[in-house]
């Protein structure tokens, strides 16, 4: 269908490299990303926990489309972000869209967005076990009420101290969750 409309598939294109931080959902469950012009073309399962037959096409237009496929992708994705940050996947059943990043000297953010129902606290913990695999260190008991939480970690990198955030926040069938980091003074 979207071959007959003009897109190709964007799998030649240059692809973000997987050193650590969220992780798109895997091409089993994603079927990929397909470009025409100044527009994308993604697919993914809506929620394949509850309804595992539903898929959904996201279309976007203009700049976001032109970062995806356009040649310029590859200069505009990070070189290094701040500390070393375990590959972080999506939990079993949930579609992770897209992951980007920003950092500037002592502090950096890490986002992602899944398509699920499962409830902020499951992917608070699903996450948090990542984390803690990765040598971060859980500091308390997570904070959750009202579709949004957040779990307060603290880990080394070299000499520094740094503390983070894991917050989760949405309703419905969609969650972001956001991952930021600042070096301890």
């Amino acid at each position: 269908m979207l071959a007959r409309a003009g897109y190709v598939h964007a799998g030649s294109m240059p692809t973000r490299p997987s050193h650590g931080g969220f992780v798109e959902t895997p091409t089993e469950n994603f079927q990929g990303q397909y470009c025409n012009g100044s527009t994308v073309a993604t697919f993914a399962t809506l929620d394949s926990v509850r309804s595992p037959l539903v898929v959904a096409m996201y279309l976007v237009d203009g700049e976001g489309a032109r970062q995806t496929c356009g040649p310029e992708r590859s200069r505009m994705m990070p070189q290094s972000f701040p500390v070393t940050v375990p590959r972080l996947s999506p939990p079993a059943g949930a579609v992770a869209i897209g992951a980007s990043s920003s950092f500037g000297g002592s502090r950096g953010n890490m986002t992602t967005t899944l398509r699920t129902t499962m409830p902020t606290d499951s992917i608070l913990a699903h996450y948090t076990a990542q984390l803690a695999a990765g040598g971060w260190k859980a500091e308390g008991r997570p904070a959750v009420g009202d579709g949004a939480g957040v779990q307060r970690f603290s880990f080394r990198e070299g000499q520094d101290a740094w503390t983070a955030a894991l917050i989760v926040l949405g309703g419905g069938s969609r969650r972001e969750v956001l991952l930021q980091v600042t070096r301890a003074d």
